[in-house]
């Protein structure tokens, strides 16, 4: 019992992990990710990419100022 509610309780974490990801990330390619943010109404892109251990390095960051892309 208490083994199934540890089971649970990962699952439920995780499910929540995976709906903040997909909010602020978005896979580019070759395991880069865009993580965007708004803040007072301006957009913010930083590219990223997991290393091991689940550790995320941020590459570049900048301000989005148009809606071509």
């Amino acid at each position: 019992m208490l083994r199934q509610n540890i089971d649970q309780n990962k699952y439920e974490k995780r499910n929540q992990l995976v709906t903040f990801a997909s909010e602020f990330f978005k896979h580019v390619e070759n395991g880069i990710y865009e993580i965007r943010i708004e803040v007072g109404g301006n957009i913010y892109r930083i590219f990223s990419f997991f290393e091991a251990n689940n550790i995320l390095i941020l590459l570049h960051a900048f301000q989005k100022k148009t809606q071509k892309n």
